[in-house]
């Protein structure tokens, strides 16, 4: 009896040491982009800022496996939080909070990230709308910068893009298509850019 019971408690010492180190290993998805485009930065920014016109299809700006975006709130031109409906490796809808930081005259960041859980609660509350997502945390960081050169003539703008999300490890097995699905979305974002010029 003793020995049934050793060998139990050894294989589950031993899979809480897998699915911890896979867990760890496993749940970071981090996505980055940057790219050149013949764009004022206000343009690229408005482009960014149009939520409600992305979609998978028949929208204005193509973003693969998103069927619907939302202004839920706004709170200023700098300040809103969105509410977005993903149907990609699962159906899924969350909502998230963006901000606007204008740098200086030459250069603005646009940050997504999920609100606060009684952010969250409050937002359910207000909207009936559902936020459950298979990520933990997630952020998004677009830097977009205006380049001149040296006659001090607008030359182009560059826009580098960084995101990064946080799964369960039970959601992180899955992590080939996550990232998949991260780069395609990072892609059609630049390309409609790109359709833009």
């Amino acid at each position: 009896m003793f020995k049934n019971v050793s060998k139990y408690f050894f294989t589950i010492i031993f899979l809480s040491q897998f699915l911890f180190s896979a867990n760890v290993d496993a749940k970071i998805f981090t996505i980055t982009k940057n790219g050149d485009f013949k764009l004022r930065k206000n343009v690229i920014k408005e482009i960014l800022l149009d939520y409600e016109n992305y979609c998978n299809q028949g929208c204005k700006y193509k973003l693969t496996g998103i069927e619907s975006i939302k202004k839920v709130e706004v709170v200023d031109a700098n300040h809103m939080f969105i509410w977005t409906y993903v149907d990609n490796i699962k159906q899924y809808k969350y909502f998230s909070y963006i901000e606007v930081v204008a740098n200086d005259l030459n250069k603005v960041t646009i940050i997504n990230t999920y609100p606060s859980w009684e952010e969250v609660d409050r937002l359910i509350s207000s909207y009936q709308l559902s936020h459950s997502t298979p990520f933990v945390s997630g952020e998004t960081i677009w830097t977009i910068e205006e380049k001149f050169d040296s006659q001090g003539n607008w030359s182009h703008t560059n826009v580098d893009y960084f995101s990064s999300f946080y799964a369960s490890f039970l959601i992180s097995i899955f992590g080939k298509k996550i990232n998949q699905n991260l780069e395609i979305t990072a892609n059609d974002l630049f390309q409609d850019m790109s359709i833009a010029q």
